[in-house]
């Protein structure tokens, strides 16, 4: 199997591309951006390709054979101020786009979108939990850019006979997450017995979905055929609490001399949404009842853990 997964060096891509290292049956090009040449070395059955987004559309030219699934992680300005900059959200479509057409050069069996559930907006208001039929009302240019990407691919490859799934996620957490996501900060703050300041009250109703998670995911979609016929999957724990509980629950399972404290603004949907309360009964039915989701705490008490060490 001939697997090309963009965005390499970023946090899921590289945690997914040393989970498929393990088969020898899978053969992995792993692509990056043309800052970073000479950053990697090729492994056994892993392959660095040097391209730009601007250039996905002669990415194909690389590539010795015909690939049976593309996971594309690439994207400029996820979060941060990029977030909401049109021209950067512009510039991530124009590449996404520009990678399908060598997926079609490429023969593509499968095209895999990291999608987020930010491209619902703010639905997450609502009483009852959303679901991958819930309409999407996108807010931010990134999230807009987003679904505007997954509106296009459904179409293109539908035509092209390819298969495609966007996994929609949500706040994905793991040991190697950046220093400055919330739960990194507050961890590393606490275990460092220093006074955390948010300047958020964390009241909104939020979820988590652990790394391993993802990429348990992720290595079936890529592996397996997709008898269900999914094509979007909304990805979270669906263990759902006030994002202020999950930081307290944090606190107690450090338990040192640190101390969180909440500020006084009120949620302001940097994310895109107001919440996030989603049903995870379509992608538990994906995985099967033998598969078993980190709980939260399991998740954080084993970053603590390597924090500690």
């Amino acid at each position: 199997m001939i697997v090309l997964i963009t965005g390499a060096n970023g946090y899921i891509a590289s945690e997914l591309i040393e989970s498929l290292e393990q088969y020898s049956d899978i053969y992995i090009y792993a692509v990056v951006r043309k800052k970073h040449i000479g950053c990697f070395k090729n492994r056994i059955n892993v392959e660095y390709l040097y391209f730009d987004m601007r250039e996905y559309d002669i990415l194909w030219s690389a590539v010795g054979s015909q690939v049976d699934c593309i996971v594309h992680c690439t994207w400029n300005g996820a979060r941060g101020k990029g977030n909401h900059r049109n021209s950067i959200q512009n510039e991530n479509t124009l590449g996404t786009m520009k990678l399908l057409l060598s997926a079609k050069r490429l023969k593509c069996k499968k095209f895999v979108q990291m999608g987020s559930l930010a491209e619902y907006g703010m639905v997450y208001d609502q009483k009852f939990p959303i679901t991958e039929q819930t309409k999407c009302m996108p807010i931010t240019p990134y999230a807009k850019a987003k679904y505007e990407c997954f509106l296009k691919l459904s179409e293109e490859c539908s035509m092209y006979e390819m298969d495609f799934c966007e996994l929609r996620l949500g706040s994905v957490y793991g040991f190697n997450m950046q220093s400055t996501a919330m739960i990194k900060y507050v961890i590393c703050g606490l275990i460092a017995d220093k006074e955390i300041g948010l300047e958020s009250d964390c009241g909104q109703s939020w979820e988590f979905v652990y790394i391993q998670d993802v990429i348990a995911i992720l290595q079936k979609i890529v592996r397996t055929e997709n008898k269900l016929g999914i094509h979007v999957l909304n990805v979270s724990s669906g263990e759902n609490k006030k994002l202020k509980i999950f930081m307290e629950e944090i606190e107690k399972m450090i338990g040192g001399k640190g101390h969180i404290n909440f500020g006084k603004a009120v949620n302001q949907s940097r994310f895109g949404c107001a919440g996030i309360c989603c049903n995870v009964s379509l992608l538990k039915e994906y995985m099967g009842k033998e598969y078993k989701f980190t709980t939260f705490e399991e998740g954080i008490r084993e970053i603590i853990r390597m924090e500690r060490s």
